[in-house]
This record gives structure tokens, C-alpha cells and sequence, in this order.
């Protein structure tokens, strides 16, 4: 379908599924690599959303959803620079202030996850994180901006969950 139909109606849904289907068998083969060409198809889906084609065959939060489910997978294996990579692509799916709760709270857990994994100390223990002041200037920098932007989206999420709550 993909190749031998480029302007099917089906070629969206034939994509979402191999995207997905890319995922997996990686994930099942325990090999640890990051799902590159699952990613690209992803980022395809993405990018062609603002095609009417893509959205008849499936809504935005089918999309993210499938994303999300990648990005969770990601994190239980420890990957949690994959798994941002997959949360972040949903999130772009949405406008500044549309974003749902659920991909907020993984972007904000993906990137807490991957500030913890940088300031972890070699061979210490489990739960145990450096400060700011004790790394190298480019893992605090890089850990700094993390954390900030985990915060932001924890910001938001936390905002939303309670305006969904009153309402």
C-alpha cells in the first residue's frame, strides 16, 4: 500500500500501522535500539496531518495515542530520550494550550527522567542524585534545561487536570 499506492485513502492507516508494527518487533527483539524508522513513519503521520486525507482516516488523538504508547515503552525499558522523542512528536500534533493532559505528563516525566538519568553519580545508589553544583557545565546545562522544561510541563498538566476537575 505504501509503495505501490501513494495517494490511497489507506496509506495513512497502512503507515500508523507499520509505524507501530516497526516499534514492536524491535521492542520484542530486545535489542535495545532506538526504533529509528518507527520515528520517521511518525513524523511522516505528523507532517501530513494538515493533509484532509490523514484526518478522514484516523483522528489526532489516534495518532497520539499510538505515540504515546511508543513513548511509554521506551521509558520501561530505561530509554527515556526515545520515549521524549515519541511524547514530543505527539505534542506537536497540538497547538500551545491544546495540548492534552496525558502527553503533557509524559513529556514532563520523560524529560524528569532523562535530567535524573544525567545527574545519577557512577556506582552510586539507587535514588541517589548529584546536585547541579557537582557536574560537568554541559551536564548541568543540559540537566538544568530539562528539569526546567519538566517543570513547565508538569506546570501545565497540573493546570489542566484542575480546570478538567471543575469543570
Amino acid at each position: 500500500v505504501l509503495d505501490g499506492f501513494e495517494r490511497s485513502v489507506q496509506r495513512p492507516a497502512a503507515m500508523l500501522g507499520l509505524a507501530e508494527t516497526e516499534a514492536e518487533m524491535l521492542l520484542k527483539e530486545g535489542a535495545g535500539e532506538v526504533p529509528e524508522r518507527s520515528l520517521e513513519r511518525y513524523q511522516t503521520l505528523v507532517d501530513g496531518f494538515a493533509d484532509p486525507e490523514y484526518r478522514a482516516t484516523f483522528t489526532k488523538e489516534t495518532l497520539a495515542e499510538s505515540m504515546l504508547d511508543r513513548a511509554s515503552e521506551q521509558a520501561e525499558l530505561g530509554a527515556h530520550r526515545t520515549s521524549l522523542r515519541f511524547s514530543a512528536l505527539a505534542r506537536s500534533l497540538y497547538e500551545r494550550g491544546k495540548v492534552p493532559a496525558d502527553v503533557l505528563l509524559m513529556m514532563a516525566e520523560s524529560r524528569r527522567a532523562l535530567a535524573e538519568e544525567l545527574l545519577k553519580p557512577e556506582g552510586g545508589v539507587a535514588g541517589e542524585l548529584l546536585s547541579l553544583d557537582e557536574v560537568d557545565p554541559t551536564t548541568q546545562r543540559e540537566a538544568r534545561e530539562l528539569l526546567l522544561a519538566a517543570a513547565e510541563d508538569y506546570r501545565e498538566y497540573g493546570n489542566l487536570v484542575v480546570k478538567d476537575d471543575a469543570e
